[in-house]
């Protein structure tokens, strides 16, 4: 997927960040690769187009964008923590055969999940997080 830098920079600007170079980098590749990648993996993609990219840059801008709400921190496991620059409802499905991570989109009008469990007095839901596994169609049964 092709992404429009002139948009990139008017999505960080209405955040309230600074456009540098390693930063739209870092968000252009979320947008325009919807992988669920951890910062490693953008760490390995960006490195040959941005060679004084380091590990600690990759991490304070993922830091800085989740802060501001420009991009959402995707636990699938333990220790895994992995990036999606779609923010809008979804649930997501992580394949045990191939490790790749697909987005579920509810039906349109539809909640994630359709009933939540009763919360205790005085509790309040701010987000939910659904993560299937199992095999994608790919990998087989």
């Amino acid at each position: 997927m092709k992404v429009d830098e002139a948009e990139l920079i008017l999505q960080l600007r209405a955040k309230g960040i600074s456009p540098s170079p390693q930063r739209l980098a870092v968000y252009g590749f979320l947008k325009a690769n919807p992988i669920h990648p951890t910062a490693d993996v953008i760490m390995k993609e960006l490195k040959p187009l941005l060679p004084t990219l380091s590990l600690t840059t990759v991490y304070n801008t993922l830091k800085l964008f989740v802060s501001k709400d420009l991009v959402h921190e995707v636990i699938i496991e333990d220790g895994e923590l992995r990036f999606d620059a779609d923010l809008c409802d979804h649930a997501h499905f992580k394949c045990t055969g191939c490790d790749k991570v697909f987005d579920l989109f509810p039906q349109k009008g539809k909640p994630v999940m359709e009933k939540l469990p009763e919360l205790p007095q005085g509790f309040t839901v701010t987000g939910v997080h659904v993560c299937l596994r199992g095999k994608c169609s790919e990998c087989g049964n």
